[in-house]
């Protein structure tokens, strides 16, 4: 068995331009290694592109695959400096699991700061997983974002931490990383997402928590996510995640939203709970959506001691809570959703679930929602369902 490590070494180039460097640029390229462990830490790395199509990646691991109770540790990296100067496609991974799946997936505490792309279109991906990983994924206590946008007008998709698969038996861990340091110079038609975890496969267990989104702002006029966790895991756990001092979305257009999640799980429970989603803005016709929760009615939401407060809504519809579907016994409670302004469309708290499902919304509190528009206004509504209790909400 491989025991690799790459560690404490500093890593540029030149402005990455010229003939030879039209494709791929890598400053760490760990190979495949059947089985290995790898230890790649203490790296600063700095890499720049200047071909119109070269894709740049700080640190990309292919080894570890056959699991053999192995670790692949990505960990304490620092990826500063690194630019694109094209002005047309450049994706960029900064941490890339191209596809290896040891036991144990590690991905921690590595920082990303003073990078920058012209890009006007292609993908920004900071840390980026496409293995799916039998045992553990952690990808946890990540400094993220650190970049500029520097075109004009871009259609660039960022995602900052970003899964695309998972193994039916792993646990993974997204947990106490800070998003910040995200700036456009221009216009954005890219979809924007701080973490977003969309595994084709459901995971054993999900758990997103103690994350920060740091005085983010974003010109999109596309989708936003803080959090995007559309999967068919059956247990997830959402909590303790905050926005920190602001987040504003300028672009109009579009959908926000704090959390979301639209997948299939067939049983378990999501639990949502302890998330501040506060101090946010959209303009004109974005609807906004502080938790949108879509289960089925075989799976359990439970939604509780979330706030969501000082939301400037633009034109188009407010939702504090959208719930919509889940087994019986799924609840919403001690939720607060306070001083909401707009002139759109403006629900405190929206809950729908099959006929035969029985669901509780208690002791919440929906207040100071104020919309000028002539449009419908709702503390609590519900939908589809007959066997609500909805009971000590103020």
């Amino acid at each position: 068995q491989y025991n690799l490590n790459v560690s404490y070494n500093t890593i540029t180039n030149k402005n990455g331009g010229g003939s030879n460097h039209a494709q791929t640029i890598r400053a760490i390229y760990v190979n495949t290694a059947t089985s290995a462990n790898a230890t790649v830490r203490f790296n600063t790395i700095s890499v720049k592109a200047g071909s119109s199509t070269a894709t740049y990646i700080g640190i990309e691991n292919v080894s570890g695959s056959t699991a053999a109770s192995n670790t692949i540790r990505i960990s304490n990296n620092t990826i500063t400096g690194c630019t694109q100067s094209s002005a047309t496609l450049g994706p960029f991974f900064g941490i890339f699991n191209n596809g290896a799946t040891p036991t144990t997936l590690a991905i921690d505490s590595n920082t990303f700061s003073s990078n920058s792309t012209s890009a006007t279109s292609g993908n920004y991906y900071p840390i980026y997983n496409t293995g799916a990983v039998p045992g553990t994924l952690s990808e946890s206590g990540n400094t993220v974002g650190g970049v500029t946008f520097t075109a004009t007008a871009t259609s660039l998709i960022f995602r900052g931490i970003f899964n695309s698969t998972a193994s039916s038996a792993a646990t993974i861990t997204i947990a106490n990383n800070t998003f910040q340091d995200v700036v456009y110079s221009g216009s954005a038609s890219g979809e924007y997402a701080c973490i977003y975890n969309a595994a084709t496969a459901q995971a054993l267990s999900c758990t997103i928590s103690g994350n920060t989104f740091t005085a983010l702002s974003t010109p999109t006029t596309v989708a936003t996510y803080l959090i995007h966790n559309s999967t068919a895991t059956p247990t997830n756990t959402v909590s303790g995640n905050a926005v920190a001092t602001s987040f504003s979305k300028t672009g109009a257009g579009g959908t926000f939203y704090g959390y979301y999640s639209n997948g299939s799980p067939a049983s378990g429970t999501t639990t949502i709970a302890g998330n501040t989603f506060s101090n946010i803005s959209v303009s004109g016709a974005t609807t906004f959506y502080g938790v949108y929760a879509n289960a089925t009615s075989t799976h359990t939401l439970a939604v509780s001691g979330n706030g969501i407060s000082n939301i400037s809504g633009g034109s188009s519809a407010v939702y504090g809570i959208y719930a919509n579907s889940g087994a019986s016994g799924s609840s919403i409670s001690g939720n607060t959703i306070s001083a909401i302004s707009g002139s759109g469309s403006m629900v405190g708290i929206s809950m729908g679930v099959t006929p035969s499902a029985s669901m509780a919304i208690t002791a919440n509190t929906v207040s100071q929602l104020t919309s000028t528009g002539a449009v419908t206004m709702i503390g609590i509504g519900t939908t589809f369902g007959t066997a609500f209790q909805i009971s000590r909400n103020t």
